[in-house]
């Protein structure tokens, strides 16, 4: 199972861990991490939100990989997950009730805080999460 969005842990602050997004082109988003260079760095996904975690071999087994496009100005996050149990609720689009990725971006970082956005991506569900409580500035509302 390839997901575009990637972070099972929920960002508040900056954790000090850096991913570096390195110049790529000809990237499609299409869910086929094919076409990304086969030198690009993957970074393992080990956190897990919640209660969530990896009780045995094979169980969500995931990393991503970034990249950057500075002719289009794009960035590109790619995940892959591997999980022997996947659940899908294509009926229940309650980000709790099936397995998913979320890619939550503080693009100002603001130390008082800026708001985060947050995408939840899945094959039947996938949407813009506005967080409760979070403060909003005007280019994430």
């Amino acid at each position: 199972m390839v997901l575009l969005l990637c972070s099972l842990q929920y960002v508040i602050a900056n954790n000090g861990e850096i991913a570096y997004a390195y110049p790529i082109s000809d990237i499609k988003i299409d869910g086929d991490l094919s076409d990304w260079p086969a030198n690009t760095v993957r970074y393992p996904i080990n956190r897990y939100e919640n209660d969530a975690k990896k009780n045995r071999p094979g169980d969500a087994s995931a990393y991503f990989m970034t990249g950057y496009d500075p002719q289009l100005q794009r960035l590109y996050v790619g995940v892959a997950m591997e999980d022997d149990d996947y659940v899908r609720t294509p009926e229940n689009a309650f980000y709790a009730s099936h397995d998913l990725q979320v890619l939550y971006l503080d693009l100002k970082h603001a130390s008082p805080g800026s708001g985060v956005i947050a995408y939840e991506l899945c094959e039947d569900n996938r949407k813009i999460v506005h967080q409760e409580q979070m403060p909003w500035y005007p280019e994430v509302a």
